[in-house]
């Protein structure tokens, strides 16, 4: 009954979040019912349509939502860098123009690539915890807690003085990046309702695929013109901005959690009960599936964007610059896949359109990684077109195994959804790059081990899709 209601797209008239319902005369105010908790107070300004945010607020989410994914896409670039200063003594061969990439070998790559599989694995505990704050304490204040902590860690990150000073700092990053991501989801479900928010996510998702472009490209061009810890710094004023801004934009989210008088005895006496009812969501085969390719979602996105940087850095002693606008043409891809997903693929088969853009995420990595040679430039237009192909293929897979499962449940989960999706991505990923800083093998061996990921993925989702049509 669920897949057949999630792929069947009826047409239906879109019904607004209970927190944002208004009386349908505007001159009329209707009685407040005591059984039920009100919004503190009106918002002043013109009410936004049904299922859409207004422009302040979707400025504020994308605010928050790009610190974590910038920052993560940075380090891709950075770490050579970061490596080389931290480095214990300097290398005995003399420099060579590449001489930060090689330098990973200097203090061992196992050591310091636990800045980034540290922080994914600890976003992942902070998703974890997340669910629970949000149905305790509400979106408004875990997103205000989440935000200003992770400024206080980025700043400590900054002024890292050791590599064991900057993990540590890195991993309190993670624990808030873990609160912001289903913060800023939840949110959204809040203000739009679950059959808006393909659409919604497509544009404050948008940091997701466009992140790891911008974060590559300036990480690039900006690491050897400034010191690599301005980059971590300037998430300082972001956030600072995105908190000043808040206030007015968050005027729609209710001050406390929106609970029944059965939901708040629950919460108080049996909050056990809640991790089992949870979990029995993953009974339903499409939600279990969209989770699934949320995970090797995640796996090939952040496995292959880390492969690529140290490949290019390291393997072919380029620039870092070179790496980030490689990176930067994946990124353009997914904008294009954002656009499709939101206009001509509207209300497509999401599990049809995740397959095809696995299948064609694992035809672009294998040029990429089998790459030995920068001599021709026929070899750097090759491995553009292979970054774009695989940036439209991961940008749809993305928003659209993030969004499946909230049109797979009750509005009610949305705060489950948004712990669950966050949390097989953040899990995926750490599992990619731990996978690149423990891989022994050649270059084109990883590739080859990431393209089957995704195949498989695309496997399980043609199956998906399959099973659906069939329930219709």
């Amino acid at each position: 009954m669920i897949a057949s209601r999630f792929f069947s797209r009826r047409p239906s008239k879109t019904r607004q979040p209970a927190n944002s319902r208004r009386p349908s005369n505007p001159s009329h105010h209707q009685r407040p019912n005591p059984s039920h908790h009100q919004h503190p107070h009106l918002p002043r300004h013109q009410p936004i349509s049904p299922g859409t945010l207004s422009p302040r607020t979707t400025f504020v989410f994308l605010l928050s939502a790009i610190l974590p994914l910038l920052d993560s896409s940075l380090v891709n670039i950075l770490l050579p860098h970061i490596a080389a200063d931290f480095s214990p003594s300097p290398p005995s061969a003399s420099p060579s123009p590449a001489a930060p990439a090689s330098s990973l070998d200097a203090i061992g790559y196992g050591s310091i690539h636990y800045a980034i599989s540290g922080y994914i694995f600890a976003a992942g505990v902070g998703i974890i915890l997340s669910a629970r704050c949000l149905e305790r304490y509400g979106s408004r204040i875990i997103w205000y807690v989440s935000v200003a902590g992770f400024a206080l860690a980025s700043l400590a990150v900054g002024l890292a003085p050791n590599a064991t000073f900057f993990i540590l700092a890195r991993l309190l990053q993670g624990v808030a990046c873990g609160f912001i991501m289903p913060t800023v989801q939840h949110a959204t479900a809040q203000l739009v309702g679950k059959n808006n928010m393909r659409t919604a996510l497509a544009t404050i998702g948008l940091p997701a695929v466009i992140a790891p472009a911008i974060g590559p490209l300036c990480g690039g061009l900006l690491a050897d013109v400034l010191d690599w810890r301005w980059l971590f710094l300037i998430n300082v004023p972001i956030a600072a901005l995105a908190l000043a801004l808040a206030p007015a934009a968050l005027v729609d989210l209710p001050r406390r959690p929106q609970l029944s008088r059965h939901d708040e005895s629950s919460s108080h006496h049996t909050p056990h009960l809640s991790l089992i009812r949870n979990l029995q969501l993953y009974r339903h085969i499409p939600f279990a599936s969209a989770m699934l390719l949320c995970a090797l979602v995640g796996a090939v996105f952040y496995g292959t964007l880390l492969a690529t940087s140290v490949h290019i850095q390291h393997d072919l002693h380029q620039p870092a610059w070179i790496a980030g606008v490689l990176l930067a043409l994946q990124g353009v891809g997914a904008w294009y896949a954002r656009k499709a997903v939101v206009g001509r693929l509207k209300g497509k088969n999401a599990f049809g359109i995740i397959s095809a853009g696995l299948i064609i995420t694992a035809l672009s990595t294998l040029p990429i990684a089998s790459i030995s040679s920068t001599a021709a430039l026929g070899t750097y237009i090759v491995c553009g077109l292979c970054c774009v192909l695989r940036g439209i293929g991961l940008g749809a897979c993305t928003i659209l195994a993030l969004s499946a499962g909230y049109e797979l449940v009750d509005a009610r989960e949305s705060a489950v959804v948004s712990a669950h999706s966050r949390l097989m991505v953040q899990f995926g990923g750490a599992s990619g790059t731990v996978l690149v800083g423990v891989w022994a093998g050649s270059a084109p061996g990883l590739g080859a081990v990431f393209a089957v990921r995704a195949v498989c993925g695309a496997a399980l989702s043609a199956m998906t899709a399959r099973a659906a049509r069939r329930t219709q």
